[in-house]
């Protein structure tokens, strides 16, 4: 009997785990952009770009790896993912190498902080989701 799909995650909390992703990266036609830094923006899509794609990363390699699946097409794209994020990351990177100012520390420090806290509460959502999915598929066999 397969699990009950209500009870492997919450549409909810992802819906709005999705919405706090977004507007961490949203810069809005309305802001004023202005007097923001490029480096500012930099900052935030290097940690963006690399904290949040982990969860999907992490998540196929669940998949591959505990489930000892034989899926070369998923295990390729999960090394494209891979490489796709440290490509973008390494760009970002030699930007805020080349650029005359520099972000201040502590603007680093808050965006990726930052991201971290939004990527901690998803995972450990998904965590206690998946350990649901893994007790009922335990209880069915």
């Amino acid at each position: 009997m397969p699990p009950d799909p209500a009870m492997v995650f919450d549409e909810d909390d992802l819906e709005a785990f999705l919405a706090e992703k977004f507007r961490f990266t949203l810069v809005s036609p309305l802001d004023d952009i202005e007097g923001i830094p490029v480096s500012d923006f930099l900052i935030v899509m290097a940690a963006a770009k690399r904290m949040f794609s982990f969860s999907l990363y992490s998540i196929l390699r669940w998949i591959v790896e505990c489930k000892e699946l034989a899926l070369p097409g998923l295990s390729k794209t999960i090394k494209l993912i891979h490489d796709d994020v440290e490509t973008h990351l390494e760009f970002m990177v030699l930007l805020l190498a080349h650029l005359k100012t520099k972000p201040e520390r502590d603007r680093v420090l808050q965006a990726v902080t930052q991201a971290m806290q939004i990527e901690d509460r998803f995972a450990l959502s998904a965590t206690f989701s998946s350990q649901v999915l893994i007790r009922q598929t335990n209880k069915a066999a």
